[in-house]
C-alpha cells in the first residue's frame, strides 16, 4: 500500500476540485509526491493517459500514473523510475480497473519513455 489509510481528516481547500486527500506512505510517486506528502483526489473524474489516479489493485490502494493501450490493457506507472519494478500491466481480460479518483494537478507529468 503506498498511501496511508486515513486516520484523521486531511483538510482540502473549499475552492479545490478535490474531494479528499491522502498521505503518501512511500516514495513510489517521488519526486512529485514524496513520502509524507499530501495528495488531493477528485472523485468521479475521467482519467486520460498520463493522469495520476488512486486505484484498488490486488487488495492494495495505489497512487499511479494511468495509461491504456490500443488493446485495452491498462498500465499503472510509478513516477520514481528507480522503482519501475512496481509498474503494473493489467490485461483487458482481467476486467476493469477500480479507480477511486484522479489527482488534482494542472497538468500531468510526462509518461515514462519505453
Amino acid at each position: 500500500m503506498n498511501v496511508i489509510p486515513e486516520r484523521e481528516h486531511i483538510a482540502v481547500a473549499e475552492d479545490s476540485a478535490a474531494d479528499f486527500a491522502l498521505v503518501m506512505a512511500d516514495d513510489a510517486m517521488a519526486p512529485l509526491f514524496p513520502r509524507g506528502s499530501s495528495v488531493q483526489i477528485q472523485r468521479r473524474a475521467v482519467l486520460r493517459d498520463g493522469d495520476l489516479g488512486l486505484f484498488f489493485v490486488d487488495g492494495r490502494v495505489l497512487l499511479r500514473q494511468y495509461c491504456e493501450d490500443y488493446s485495452g490493457a491498462v498500465y499503472l506507472f510509478v513516477l520514481n523510475r528507480r522503482l519501475s519494478r512496481l509498474d503494473m500491466r493489467i490485461p483487458r481480460s482481467q476486467g476493469p480497473v477500480c479507480c477511486f479518483g484522479r489527482v488534482t494537478l494542472d497538468s500531468p507529468p510526462p509518461l515514462p519513455e519505453a
